[in-house]
């Protein structure tokens, strides 16, 4: 093949590559790092999605490659490394087994919606975000906690939920740090939610107008947890088979596998954890007419930390858990390239 001709292939490879990866949420967020949120009537729907995201998105176009996918994927990447090393640390620090530490970064990359943490989304971001202000609280580090709080809740809307770790982890080492430490974590927390509340405001003059947003455009308010997973059985009865097999028996499997999980790891992580896993499951699941369960399931790390306790129990359970969780995860890689997953 000439020159030219592998030049082709490899511009129509990255075409195909473009195609399947730059869907559903991607181009919004690729057109916030282009463009912003200005002017409203662009595209009113860009409120909806957290603003550091893109921002680091255009930070990395601006230093690195002038090419906005490229430069996604990028920090998607650099991210996702980085706080695979953290979690790592993290884990480490909590039990002093290595082994425990390193499955629960392999159970991270291997659980079935993983496939987000390269794309043009905010999982790999938020899953930095979070362990890293996990990391900073459980070493008494409370300045970086709270500004790893505040970045988090500036790139998801389960980001002020990092509240309740905070609030727990200080309420326990009341004696060691102070207060005005524990103070600041939480008031930076807040104040990234704040934020995007004042873009909101900024913007169109109604620091809730993303509400509207996802409730006229996505079908989206905030609903009962268990009234959703009965609407989702209902849905897998009568709905299509890319919905049911792209997204209704995945939440469900999510949901009930997650349940399990914390009830069987309910002694075995410290309570900030455990609640703060609590909190964000039931309110990421409380949305109506949910698309995304499994994948904010993914960036909810204890899971990780749990699976790879559960799994240790014995070289044969472990061995099942590795070859459903990569089968699974190739399985759903395939749909999400059929458009089948959200």
């Amino acid at each position: 093949m000439s020159a030219q001709g592998e030049s082709g292939h490899y511009i129509s490879f990255w075409l195909s590559f473009d195609d399947i990866w730059n869907k559903w949420d991607a181009p919004h967020y690729l057109s916030l790092a282009e463009v912003g949120y200005s002017p409203p009537a662009q595209n009113p729907l860009h409120i909806v999605f957290y603003p550091l995201y893109p921002w680091l998105v255009h930070a990395t176009n601006f230093l690195l490659i002038n090419d906005i996918f490229t430069s996604a994927i990028i920090a998607s990447l650099a991210c996702y490394l980085i706080a695979s090393w953290v979690l790592f640390k993290l884990v480490d620090k909590e039990f002093g087994d290595s082994t425990i530490a390193l499955g629960s970064v392999k159970y991270l990359a291997i659980f079935p919606f993983s496939m987000f943490y390269g794309t043009a989304y905010t999982e790999s971001l938020f899953l930095l975000t979070t362990v890293s202000c996990f990391w900073f609280l459980r070493s008494e580090k409370w300045l970086w906690a709270g500004v790893f709080g505040g970045l988090a809740a500036i790139t998801r809307n389960q980001g002020i939920l990092l509240l309740v770790p905070i609030l727990i982890e200080a309420y326990l080492q009341r004696n060691s740090v102070p207060l005005k430490n524990r103070i600041f974590a939480i008031l930076a927390t807040a104040s990234g939610f704040a934020g995007y509340l004042f873009l909101n405001w900024t913007i169109f003059g109604n620091p809730f107008q993303f509400k509207i947003a996802q409730q006229q455009n996505w079908s989206q308010s905030f609903g009962f947890f268990a009234d959703n997973i009965a609407n989702i059985f209902q849905g897998v009865l009568t709905d299509t088979h890319s919905m049911v097999f792209g997204i209704w028996f995945p939440t469900i499997i999510c949901f009930f596998a997650a349940c399990y999980l914390l009830w069987w790891g309910r002694h075995r992580l410290p309570a900030s954890y455990q609640a703060y896993s609590l909190v964000y499951l039931l309110i990421s699941f409380s949305p109506t007419w949910l698309l995304s369960g499994p994948r904010y399931m993914s960036v909810l790390f204890p899971l990780a930390i749990l699976t790879a306790l559960w799994a240790g129990q014995g070289q044969v359970r472990k061995q099942c858990v590795d070859t459903i969780l990569f089968s699974s995860l190739i399985l759903a890689t395939y749909l999400f390239t059929r458009g089948w997953v959200y």
